[in-house]
């Protein structure tokens, strides 16, 4: 029996030779692949829609803003208040 790089005598070590790969390996590899290339499929259409909606929102707030500039100056500032006083209140009950 021929020995192998690592000196036992167990299955013979080929130089060149390709380890031979099970049907059910090559089977789940396959499945493996396409579960992936779905994904990716799946990832890519929401990505699409994800943009297009983005976009509607964007259109419609430049709009808004276009047309009630104070009001949405309003907002901005009571939004930024109430953030403020969130954290505000967050970080006073750490200490």
């Amino acid at each position: 029996m021929a020995e192998t790089p690592s000196g036992d005598t167990g299955t013979p070590y080929v130089v060149g030779a390709e380890s031979p790969k099970p049907a059910a390996t090559e089977k789940v590899a396959d499945q493996v692949k396409g579960k992936i290339d779905e994904a990716v499929g799946a990832a890519q259409q929401l990505y699409v829609r994800a943009t297009e909606r983005v976009k509607d929102v964007a259109g419609e707030v430049d709009g808004l803003v276009s047309e009630k500039p104070y009001i949405s100056v309003g907002v901005g500032v009571a939004a930024g208040l109430l953030v403020g006083v969130l954290l505000g209140a967050l970080i006073a009950g750490r200490d």
